[in-house]
């Protein structure tokens, strides 16, 4: 007879193997699976609870939220949530329909770039740099959107449509997508042509056969032209954060590529584009996640209350004129 934590080991490591096969998924979000999937069924296991993913009660998650996870509520909303994840992948016959509340969740702080730190890492921006926080910030493309850019991505059609074929993330290989070049993106594109040109002649003064790959961003190294990893971007935007000096105490600024996508989606919100119109540039499904990217604060929600306030103050109640027969009807006689 097969041990039930034996057999739970086998599909664990079968569903952290999808996820790592996943291109969406870093190693970093694996391991927070697999340390939060791990201690939690433990929990259940040193309890004489169900360890069987088909078996789970939901009584057995909320003592989990309840008695064993310790921490503040969106801490133990995203270890129930992997937990979920995971009872659903083992087709667990009710997790579809779990609702697990774990009390106010909302993000007290999204990171994102004030709108002139922004403006100072375009600025700042050279080369290749110049290309991705363009891609991400003006945009709003995810990492890996860059990397799956292909020569034939950018494409201008007849009455000068012009567009972008997105390779998004999800479950199949991905979504796919399309938006609009922003203004500034035939002038990036002319400098990029350029910047591919000067890296396949290096290339081909090393090696003239030399096998250019269909990627939009690449590198020549050694004679061989390479495609940008997830690695490389992280890098280059690294070293533009540390040139950047911001704050009284001179300190650099350090971001992200989902800091510049976030930050893309803020700054349209603010500049008026409809939360609409901004999910659908950014391959959201639904408008709540965008709200989520666009990280509205108090600071925000004060902003929506002054708003609110002189429009309410600015209300004029019409006077009513009184006639005779006003007069009359509303008099202590009456009728």
């Amino acid at each position: 007879m097969v041990r039930p934590m034996y057999a739970l080991e086998q599909e664990l490591n079968a569903f952290l193997t999808e996820k790592r096969e996943d291109e969406e998924r870093s190693e970093l979000t694996v391991h927070q699976y697999d340390w939060s999937l791990h201690r939690l069924f433990q929990a259940l296991n040193d309890f004489k609870r169900p360890v069987n993913p088909r078996k789970v009660r939901k009584e057995d998650v909320e003592w989990l939220r309840d008695e064993f996870i310790v921490g503040t509520p969106r801490y133990k909303e995203n270890e129930i949530g992997r937990l979920l994840i995971f009872l659903r992948w083992a087709n667990h016959p009710e997790a579809k329909k779990w609702k697990i509340p774990c009390g106010d969740t909302s993000p007290t702080r999204v990171r994102w770039l004030e709108d002139w730190e922004a403006k100072k890492v375009r600025e700042e921006a050279r080369g290749m740099e110049r290309f991705i926080v363009h891609f991400e910030l003006d945009l709003g493309m995810r990492r890996i959107e860059l990397i799956r850019l292909t020569t034939a991505s950018f494409q201008s059609g007849r009455n000068q449509q012009r567009k972008v074929l997105i390779h998004g993330k999800g479950r199949n290989g991905g979504k796919y997508r399309q938006i609009s070049w922003h203004p500034e993106t035939p002038n990036i594109l002319a400098e990029l042509r350029d910047y591919r040109n000067r890296e396949m002649a290096k290339a081909r003064a090393k090696n003239p056969k030399v096998k250019v790959p269909d990627n939009l961003l690449i590198y020549e190294r050694g004679g061989k032209l390479y495609p940008y990893t997830k690695s490389g971007i992280d890098k280059l935007l690294y070293g533009l954060g540390e040139r950047i000096v911001v704050g009284d105490k001179g300190e650099t600024l350090y971001f992200t590529n989902h800091d510049l996508r976030r930050t893309c989606g803020r700054m349209m919100y603010r500049s008026g584009v409809r939360i609409e119109k901004i999910a659908k540039i950014f391959g959201h499904a639904d408008t709540r996640t965008t709200i989520r990217y666009l990280g509205l604060d108090f600071e925000d929600m004060d902003e929506a209350m002054q708003q609110y306030s002189q429009y309410q103050n600015a209300l004029v109640v019409p006077k009513m004129v009184q006639t005779e027969e006003s007069q009359i009807i509303g008099g202590q006689g009456g009728i």
